[in-house]
Parts: structure tokens; sequence; C-alpha cells
């Protein structure tokens, strides 16, 4: 199940501007998408929804600041176009896309690591039964 969640997190970072559906999940390991889902939320304490939204929004704004471009000429994709962005900025991080930009003295949504959270919350059993 681990090794699932991890290719899914590797897909959103390497096609952060494409949609992640129902069949790319399932192809990633052969459990169901409602399976991977509930590990995920479980694992990782957001839904996977959540954190993929999170993550894009992060690797576009980067893409963008490293671009020197005005937002509006860059790929803003998987969103339709600004204002969807605009509103997936606002829903996550309560600030628009170029406030975000401008300011950079916030936590944009870090890749996660499966296999160090895993390994902390074994570490954590293992302490509370001591």
């Amino acid at each position: 199940m681990l090794d699932a969640i991890n290719k899914v997190v590797l897909h959103i970072e390497e096609n952060f501007h494409e949609e992640l559906n129902k069949a790319i999940i399932e192809s990633k390991k052969g459990y169901t998408y409602n399976h991977i889902r509930k590990r995920f939320k479980v694992l990782v304490g957001m839904t996977m929804d959540k954190y993929r939204i999170r993550r894009q929004i992060a690797l576009i704004l980067n893409e963008i600041n490293l671009s020197g471009k005005f937002i509006k000429d860059c790929n803003l994709e998987p969103w339709s176009d600004y204002n969807s962005f605009r509103l997936a900025c606002e829903r996550e991080y309560s600030c628009s896309p170029s406030a975000l930009i401008k300011s950079y003295a916030f936590i944009l949504q870090d890749k996660i690591d499966v296999n160090k959270i895993q390994k902390d919350r074994k570490c954590s059993v293992l302490q509370s039964h001591k």
C-alpha cells in the first residue's frame, strides 16, 4: 500500500499540470480508488484531493516565480483559467496567487514522504508501549 501511495505522490510531482483521475490512481498498484483514498487520509492526515490541489498550487506558483512571467501568461492547468486558479488559491491559502508569490513568506504544501511518516508512526507506537 505504501508503494501505491508513493506512486500517487510521485505522479502528482511529475504531472502537476494534469488532473489526477480514478484510472490513474488504480493503475498505480492495483488497489481500488476508494481503498487508496482511505489509506492516504489515514497515513497523511489529509485527503488525497486536498493534498493534490495544495501541491499543484505550490508547484505552479514555484514555476511562475522561477519564470518571471505574469501569472496570466503561465500554464495554470489543471485549472481552466486564471479565475479558477485564483479561487483555488484563495480557498486553500486564503490569499490570491499574486499575493502568495509576492510574499513568499508562507509555507506551501511540501511533498510528503510516505516512508518517513510510516517510520515516525511506528516509532511513536513503540514509545507509547514502553
